[in-house]
């Protein structure tokens, strides 16, 4: 009876262990694509938003689906103060309005990502951002102002 319970914790461990890990490649990848913005590099290079958001996904490891299921949203905002970093949850479902707009030299950019997790076990079901089918909602988030490039 015993074994039962230590094996279900240890799953339960593994499992957030994994989901951070995948929370962590996240920031890291987003962070990473967004320097190419930030530099101008996205808009030298006509970069699509598909492109941007495959170019997240290849930083991010371990997180199956990744192309199918990230959700990114980058837009241009007149100030540090009206950045929105609320999570689109909406009834219990991911609104994924479309926008990319990597903006211009000198603009304040907001990149978010949104990744749904399935998790083996739902140890983390009352701290993390819920959807309505059981999945959770991996987040990271970018705001920086534009360099001056040509």
């Amino acid at each position: 009876m015993l074994l039962v319970l230590f094996m279900g914790i240890l799953a339960a461990t593994l499992d957030t262990a994994i989901m951070y890990f995948a929370a962590a490649g996240l920031d890291a990848s987003v962070r990473n694509a967004s320097r190419l913005i930030r530099t101008g590099q996205v808009q030298t290079s006509s970069m699509t938003a598909g492109a941007f958001r495959s170019r997240i996904c290849s930083g991010v490891v371990g997180a199956f689906y990744c192309e199918k299921n990230l959700y990114v949203r980058v837009s241009v905002v007149s100030a540090f103060a009206d950045v929105d970093l609320s999570t689109p949850i909406s009834g219990g479902k991911l609104s994924t309005a479309s926008v990319f707009d990597p903006g211009n030299a000198g603009d304040i950019v907001v990149v978010q990502a949104y990744l749904p997790w399935d998790p083996m076990f739902n140890v983390l079901a009352y701290a993390t951002p819920k959807l309505s089918d059981g999945r959770t909602l991996i987040a990271s988030a970018a705001v920086f102002r534009n360099e001056p490039f040509n």
